[in-house]
C-alpha cells in the first residue's frame, strides 16, 4: 500500500508538471504570436508609408493634369475668340470641385465686361457669328435678318444682308441699301 500511494503521488506530480508545461507552451505560443504580430505591424506601417508616398505623387500628377486642362481650355477659348471682333465664347465652366464642365455661352460686351447675350444683343451677335464663320470658311451667302425693328444699329456684314422689319405702312416696301 505504501508503493501504491507513492505511485499515486508520482502520478499527481506528473499531472501537475504536464499542466505546468502546457501553460508554459501556451505562454510561449502567445509570445511568439505577439512577436509575429509586431513584425506584421512593422511591415504594414512600411507599406502604409509607401502607399502614402504613392498617393501624394498621384495627387501631384492629378493637379498637373487639372492645370493642363485649365490652360488648354483657356487657350482654346482664346483661339476661338480671336475670330470674333466683339463676341466672346465661354466654352468651359469652373465647377465647385475644381473640374471643368463643357458649356457654350455666347457673351457680348456690356459696360467693360462680357455678359450672356440678351434678345437684342443676341441678334447682332448672330450677325457677327455668321460673318466670322463666313470669313473663316471663305463662303458668302445671303443672310436673312428678321425682327430688324428690335435692333437700332446692325454690325457691318461682309455679304448680302436682307432685313425684315414690321412697319405700319400699308404697301410692302423693298429698299435697297448699298453699303
Amino acid at each position: 500500500s505504501g508503493g501504491a500511494s507513492a505511485l499515486m503521488a508520482l502520478r499527481q506530480q506528473r499531472a501537475e508538471i504536464v499542466l505546468s508545461t502546457d501553460k508554459a507552451k501556451e505562454i510561449l505560443a502567445a509570445w511568439k504570436a505577439a512577436q509575429d504580430a509586431k513584425k506584421r505591424v512593422g511591415e504594414l506601417e512600411q507599406r502604409q508609408r509607401a502607399l502614402g508616398d504613392s498617393i501624394a505623387e498621384n495627387e501631384r500628377r492629378i493637379m498637373l493634369v487639372e492645370r493642363f486642362m485649365r490652360e488648354r481650355c483657356a487657350l482654346l477659348e482664346e483661339s476661338i475668340n480671336g475670330h470674333f471682333p466683339t463676341v466672346r465664347w465661354k466654352l468651359f465652366d469652373q465647377q465647385i470641385n475644381g473640374g471643368m464642365a463643357e458649356t457654350c455661352i455666347c457673351m457680348v460686351p456690356c459696360g467693360g465686361c462680357y455678359v450672356p447675350a440678351n434678345t437684342a444683343s443676341q441678334l447682332t451677335a448672330d450677325l457677327e457669328i455668321i460673318d466670322a464663320l463666313s470669313k473663316r470658311y471663305d463662303t458668302r451667302l445671303p443672310v436673312f435678318f428678321d425682327n430688324r425693328e428690335r435692333v437700332n444699329v446692325l454690325p457691318p456684314v461682309d455679304g448680302q444682308l436682307i432685313t425684315l422689319a414690321v412697319t405700319t405702312d400699308d404697301p410692302l416696301k423693298v429698299e435697297i441699301v448699298k453699303a
